[in-house]
């Protein structure tokens, strides 16, 4: 059970395998880089940037869903 605040995804088993055999071979690279210390926070920081790709999120993490639902 995730604590407060997260939530739980699933992803398939061969996008997991991919993206930590990346994360074991950039570890030292993602630490100093982005500060990233776990593969949870290396996927949180895919997604995060992934979706600032998209301009789903902005730079202040803000979606923009969220902002026209305030509206």
């Amino acid at each position: 059970m995730p604590r407060k605040g997260w939530t739980s995804v699933a992803i398939p088993n061969e996008v997991y395998m991919v993206a930590k055999k990346y994360y074991e071979e950039h570890k030292e690279q993602l630490k100093l880089v982005y500060g990233v210390r776990s593969f949870t926070s290396f996927i949180t920081l895919c997604v995060r940037e992934y979706c600032k790709k998209l301009g789903a999120i902005r730079e202040e993490g803000l979606i923009k869903a969220e902002a026209r639902e305030e509206s």
